[in-house]
Order: C-alpha cells, then sequence, then structure tokens
C-alpha cells in the first residue's frame, strides 16, 4: 500500500528520518530544498560532526508546470534501482550511494556530493567550461554504454519506456501537435521515431519569411533547439544573421570562414553586437540547456 498524499518538505523531513530509523529524536540536522526541476521534491539533510550529507528525492505525479503533465510516480523507484546497479560499473566517485527506497511514499535516500562540489550544468551556464569534466563525463558515458549493450539482464530490466514518453513526448511533441493540427502527422512520426532534438532552419527550403518564423517558434515550444542555416550557392547576402539573432536560435550554421558569402555572415553578427551594445546578450553553453537525447 502507498501513501499517495505524503510530500516531503524541509518542515517533516526530520520527522521521517525519526520515523524510519535514521537518526535519534534529540538530534539536530539542517534540511533545505535543492533544485528539483518540475517532476521532483528534492532535499538536502546535514548533520553531525563529521557533516554527515544526504539527498531525499520523491518524485511528483503532476508536474509543477501550468498545464496538466503527469508521470507515474514509480519512476523514481527505476532510478535508484539504476544507480545501484551502474555504481559497481562506474565506481563510488562517479555515483552516490542509495541509503533506502521507501516504496510507499515514492522516495529514496542518497549520499549527497562532497562539500564544495559544483554542478556542472552551473559552470558551463556561467561560460566556464574544462574539457577534462567534459572528457571525464564522455568516458564514463561510454563505460555505461558498453556494459549495458552487453548485459542482457540491464535490457530487461530497464527496457520500459513509458515515463520517456511521459516525461519527453507528451509534454512536447503531443502537447504541440494538438495545438497544431495542420502538423500533426509530421509529429506523430517524430513520436514513432524518436528522431530529433533541434531543427535545421533553412529560409529558402520553407518559403516565406513569416513561415520561417513560425517553423522557430513551433520548434522552440516544442522544446526543440533551432538552427538557422545557410545552403549551398549562398550570396553575400547576410539577413540569415538578422533572423538567427532576431527569433533568439541561439545557433548559426556557416561553416569556416574560407569564402567572402561566409565572412559576410560574420561580419553581420559583429555589427549587430556592435549596435546592440550592453543589450547584446551571448547564450553560449545555455544554449544546450535541457537538451534531449535521441538516444
Amino acid at each position: 500500500m502507498t501513501d499517495e498524499g505524503f510530500l516531503l518538505s524541509p518542515q517533516n523531513a526530520r520527522d521521517y528520518l525519526v520515523e524510519q530509523g535514521f537518526m535519534r529524536a534529540e538530534e539536530e540536522i539542517s534540511v533545505r530544498a535543492l533544485g528539483g526541476g518540475v517532476s521532483n521534491i528534492v532535499l538536502l539533510e546535514s548533520r553531525g560532526p563529521q557533516e554527515q550529507r544526504w539527498v531525499i528525492k520523491q518524485s511528483l505525479e503532476k508536474l509543477r508546470v501550468k498545464d496538466d503533465w503527469r508521470s507515474e510516480r514509480s519512476r523514481i523507484y527505476r532510478e535508484a534501482e539504476s544507480i545501484r546497479t551502474l555504481r559497481p560499473v562506474l565506481g563510488p566517485a562517479a555515483l552516490p550511494e542509495v541509503i533506502h527506497i521507501d516504496f510507499k511514499r515514492f522516495l529514496y535516500i542518497m549520499t549527497a556530493a562532497p562539500v564544495g562540489s559544483q554542478v556542472w550544468k552551473d559552470l558551463l551556464l556561467a561560460r566556464r567550461g574544462d574539457s577534462q569534466v567534459a572528457r571525464n563525463a564522455g568516458l564514463l558515458l561510454a563505460r555505461m554504454i558498453n556494459v549495458s549493450r552487453d548485459d542482457a539482464s540491464l535490457s530487461s530490466q530497464f527496457w520500459d519506456r513509458t515515463v520517456f514518453d511521459q516525461l519527453r513526448i507528451d509534454p512536447y511533441y503531443r502537447t504541440t501537435a494538438s495545438r497544431h493540427p495542420e502538423l500533426r502527422r509530421e509529429f506523430a512520426e517524430g513520436i514513432r521515431d524518436g528522431i530529433a532534438n533541434a531543427v535545421l532552419v533553412k529560409m529558402n527550403q520553407i518559403g516565406t519569411l513569416s513561415e520561417t518564423l513560425e517553423v522557430i517558434r513551433l520548434a522552440q515550444r516544442a522544446g526543440y533547439r533551432t538552427v538557422v542555416s545557410a545552403r549551398s550557392g549562398e550570396t553575400e547576402d547576410h539577413s540569415m544573421s538578422d533572423l538567427a539573432v532576431g527569433a533568439g536560435a541561439g545557433q548559426l550554421k556557416v561553416g569556416a570562414i574560407t569564402r567572402s558569402e561566409r565572412l559576410a555572415k560574420y561580419n553581420r553578427l559583429l555589427r549587430i553586437e556592435e549596435g546592440l551594445g550592453n543589450r547584446a546578450v551571448y547564450r553560449g553553453a545555455e544554449v544546450f540547456r535541457g537538451l534531449k537525447s535521441t538516444e
């Protein structure tokens, strides 16, 4: 039997830990909320002279967004089990230890990162890149893929894509398709095949400027990244630079600075920046924030 009504908070976390036998009633602890996005409640608990730090994470059924988006709360158990399964493979330095899974209240407890640890996403958004961190992350990902690919038991354990559909397909593809019936067939194909997470926008393939802007807006609402792109046979016309900046596309695909028609577009970007002055915003790594994998 599950306790659907129990929702974790900094106010009741202490009582919960006492009830579960993880601390004594007279012990003092500190609890604060972490950023759990829209789908989870995440708390950091710390106590004692050795600064024991645990993270308590609980799934939500209704996501904290305006629309009525929902997902099975039992997804939290798979998350905890995946950490337990992969920790021996990737090592204790790469993954936390799962301390407890509460199958009644849709939550689990895990060890927290050491004091002083930094969130890689925050560093990227602050435009502070470290190639060694990226390399280490790539090596861990490769190790995880190689192990899981050769282990049939993992495929059977984690084959169900229901939650992926609820959290990634339904909010973006199906919602957008329902609001734009004329594109329903195209989105249905994309949902079925999981084909992309970005769209390459070639204005002369689409038709009019108005149609191009509508494609960009539609893609952005669907969670896609947008890349304004040149085509073969380009001239020194640089209007696509204005389009990329004005539409907030974030990315422009022109090619290396080897010919004048490409250089013209980069020069136009410099002039736009000069004209905007202090109002100019370089999005940097932010353009990749929340990017959905197509794997």
